[in-house]
């Protein structure tokens, strides 16, 4: 993805050269790691951007529909793992 908030080694396909048991749940190449928290009201998302940094920043590139199926992915992941 487009991640830059979180640091290069804790990005998931080094995650997963090291963890041969963990998955990956979404992939969005496209997409930043606050993606997934958006959307944010603007002045909390200029706030949390400017505390963080990397760069705390939504890419733009997804869309409510990526985003509820990524929500749902995750969410269907816990259901099946967490019984």
């Amino acid at each position: 993805g487009q991640d830059t908030m979180v640091v290069s080694a804790l990005h998931v396909d080094r995650v997963t050269q090291a963890c041969r048991r963990c998955k990956v749940i979404v992939d969005l190449p496209q997409g930043a790691h606050m993606d997934l928290m958006s959307p944010w009201p603007a002045e909390v998302a200029r706030q949390v951007a400017a505390a963080h940094p990397r760069v705390a920043e939504a890419s733009g590139r997804i869309d409510d529909t990526q985003r509820a199926a990524a929500f749902d992915a995750v969410v269907a992941f816990h259901r099946e793992h967490l019984r």
